[in-house]
């Protein structure tokens, strides 16, 4: 995607990646789902199998830094896109067969009270950094 003030290509703002969408069409992405290529994606590809979503640069780029577990936070770092933005692709991408999620580390517990082994990951998180 072409970051505003690039003079090689036009700037895109989110929204437009999105079709206008403003929320994904799943509730099980936040910012420490992992997502990875599905397995046999390409194999489909290669076989001609037709996928029902016309994939865009920014879903390719999604793709190429998926063939491992990454979560959607890293997504968004690495391609300077809103988190929103890339949910909203990442949700179509699962719904098309193309990546499969498994939930990362919640902050939260069903109570709401913040778990304390989130707090000290995102604490090694920033010492790290």
């Amino acid at each position: 995607m072409a970051r505003h003030g690039d003079d090689d290509e036009p700037f895109v703002r989110p929204f437009g990646l999105t079709g206008g969408r403003t929320v994904p069409s799943r509730s099980d992405l936040d910012l420490t789902t992992q997502v990875m290529v599905a397995a046999g994606a390409d194999q489909q590809a290669r076989a001609g199998h037709r996928h029902l979503l016309a994939m865009s640069p920014e879903m390719q780029t999604i793709m190429d830094l998926a063939p491992r577990p990454i979560a959607i936070a890293e997504l968004a770092a690495r391609m300077a896109l809103p988190l929103t933005t890339v949910q909203i692709l990442v949700s179509d991408l699962v719904d098309d067969g193309r990546l499969t999620i498994s939930p990362g580390l919640q902050a939260a517990d069903s109570h709401g009270q913040t778990r304390l082994d989130f707090l000290q990951r995102v604490r090694d998180g920033l010492i790290n950094a």
